[in-house]
C-alpha cells in the first residue's frame, strides 16, 4: 500500500482509488482530476461537470438526478468534503466539511449514506451518517471509537440496498458482527452469521 503524508497524516491510496466509477442504469459516472465525467450509454454522450472549487475527486456515486462525491484538500488538517450536485439544476452543494479519512458512499431513497472518521489525537471516531436530501437532515447511524496507533483497524464502510443499511459491528483489529439499520424507521438489529470477520 501506497502511502502519502501530508500534515503529519497519511493517506492511503484506498482513499484516491476506490469508487473511482458509479453506474446507474444506462449512465456511467467517473472522474479525472477535478472533472465528473457522465457517459450515457444510450446517446453515447458524456457530460462533462467541475466541481466546486476546482478540488480533485476522490469517490463518487450517482443515482438518478443526484451525484454525490468527496473532494480532496492535500495539504489541510482535514482533506476531505462531501459535496452533493443535482442534475435537474446543475446546483453543487457542500454537505459535510473537515473530513479526516473517507470510507463508502452510496445513494438511496433520496438519501446519501456515508463513513467517515475524525481524528483526535489517538482517538479516531468511525461514523455512518445518512443526509437526507429533501430535509437536509443528517441522521448519525453508527460512531465507533479506534485506537489509529495499532497498526490495523477496521472502520465502518456501509453497504446499501434500498432502505436498509449493512456495517460491520467493529473490533479494534478486525469486526466480529454484521448490524442492519432501516432508513425508513430507523430499527437496528444484529445479525452473527458463520465466519463473520476477517480471520487473523
Amino acid at each position: 500500500t501506497w502511502w502519502w503524508v501530508f500534515m503529519g497524516r497519511t493517506v492511503t491510496d484506498s482513499q484516491t482509488i476506490d469508487q473511482q466509477i458509479s453506474l446507474d442504469n444506462n449512465r456511467l459516472a467517473y472522474y479525472s482530476g477535478d472533472i465528473i465525467y457522465i457517459y450515457d450509454f444510450n446517446t453515447n454522450i458524456t457530460q462533462q461537470i467541475s466541481t466546486l472549487g476546482g478540488w480533485n475527486v476522490v469517490r463518487l456515486v450517482l443515482r438518478d438526478n443526484f451525484l454525490a462525491y468527496f473532494v480532496y484538500f492535500p495539504f489541510s488538517d482535514s482533506p476531505f468534503d462531501l459535496f452533493l450536485y443535482d442534475l435537474s439544476n446543475g446546483n453543487h452543494m457542500i454537505i459535510k466539511e473537515g473530513i479526516d479519512e473517507i470510507f463508502g458512499i452510496d445513494i438511496s431513497n433520496n438519501k446519501i449514506i456515508y463513513g467517515a472518521s475524525y481524528f483526535d489525537e489517538v482517538v479516531s471516531k468511525g461514523n455512518i451518517s445518512a443526509y437526507d436530501i429533501i430535509s437536509g437532515q443528517t441522521t448519525l447511524i453508527a460512531e465507533t471509537d479506534f485506537d489509529i496507533t495499532l497498526p490495523f483497524w477496521v472502520n465502518p464502510s456501509p453497504s446499501v440496498s434500498n432502505e436498509l443499511v449493512a456495517y460491520n459491528l467493529v473490533a479494534p483489529r478486525c469486526y466480529y458482527g454484521i448490524q442492519i439499520y432501516n432508513l425508513t424507521n430507523g430499527q437496528e438489529r444484529d445479525i452473527f452469521p458463520p465466519d463473520v470477520g476477517p480471520i487473523l
